[in-house]
């Protein structure tokens, strides 16, 4: 193997070890996604088997539109770590089989970090429902 090869591979490698890193955060992030609409499901179920009285319905309402809000926060997240690989095939692509490929890697990575910029301030307004929807009693 040529050397010149050698250091182009070793390049390629280095270059895609930060969407790697990228890939595990999204990885946690969607954890935790996933939790907080389980949690969300289950405390829907709990509503579902209890008498509703005007603020039981008024916290099916809060939970349906945190569920809403968590799916896409998840649709995001996930979106992002599928172009988040695409740029790592892009990248060892663009040296191997098509040639210059820096504008596609560019774009892909932009938009994977603007999904990611999405779901995280998904993730704000999730949260924020939550804690609107504590029971103020229980502050007192």
């Amino acid at each position: 193997m040529d050397p010149d090869q050698v250091f182009s591979i070793a390049e390629e490698i280095r270059l895609a070890v930060a969407p790697v890193f990228l890939l595990t955060a999204l990885a946690a992030l969607s954890t935790l996604l996933s939790q907080r609409l389980t949690r969300c499901i289950d405390r829907v179920r709990v509503l579902a088997g209890s008498r509703q009285d005007a603020s039981g319905q008024t916290a099916q309402g809060m939970l349906r539109r945190r569920l809403r809000v968590i799916q896409w926060s998840i649709r995001f997240s996930i979106s992002a770590a599928i172009l988040t690989c695409f740029v790592v095939v892009a990248i060892f692509a663009s040296d191997t089989l098509l040639g210059d490929l820096e504008v596609v890697i560019s774009t892909l990575f932009i938009a994977a970090m603007l999904l990611v910029v999405t779901s995280l301030v998904l993730l704000m307004v999730d949260i924020g429902f939550a804690v609107s929807g504590t029971d103020e009693d229980f502050w007192d």
